[in-house]
């Protein structure tokens, strides 16, 4: 498949407009780059740029079928119930790396979360859910787009 077929197109399905952004955003981040690699005094501001059309840009990069499963699991993650029972399980321990969690905070690392077996699975079963770190989950999410295998969770300490 080429590359290109990663590219979500935008409204209206046309890959040449989507393509046109595409590359107007790499040609923005390069000039960005150029501006940071050689004027480190600017270095700081052009940092909070740089990392906002780098993000745009990877939002370009996204697949329909990577978005189906970001919703399904973003559906999971309301399922109150379901996740009660994972936390009564699991507690404040990360079943794939063993770090206490913190449930408090966002995006950290260390930011308590939850981490289904399969990544690109709906999940509806507290049996395949488990508590994890942010770190881990990355891990799992970017492993999946790879086609890596998954390692299953660590035991429940005794």
């Amino acid at each position: 498949m080429p590359w290109t077929d990663l590219l979500t197109p935008f409204p209206g399905g046309d890959r040449r407009v989507a393509l046109i952004h595409f590359r107007a955003s790499l040609k923005k981040l390069d000039a960005l780059a150029e501006v940071a690699i050689n004027d480190r005094s600017d270095l700081g501001t052009v940092w909070p740029e740089i990392i906002e059309e780098a993000s745009k840009l990877r939002d370009k990069l996204v697949t329909d079928n990577e978005k189906r499963a970001l919703r399904e699991l973003n559906s999971l993650l309301m399922d109150r119930k379901l996740l009660g029972a994972v936390k009564a399980r699991d507690g404040n321990i990360c079943r794939f790396c063993g770090l206490t969690v913190n449930w408090e905070i966002q995006g950290a690392g260390q930011a308590g979360t939850f981490i289904p077996l399969d990544m690109r699975m709906p999940v509806h079963d507290p049996e395949v859910v488990f508590v994890g770190c942010r770190s881990c989950y990355r891990l799992r999410w970017s492993g999946s787009k790879e086609g890596k295998p998954q390692v299953g969770p660590n035991p429940l300490p005794e």
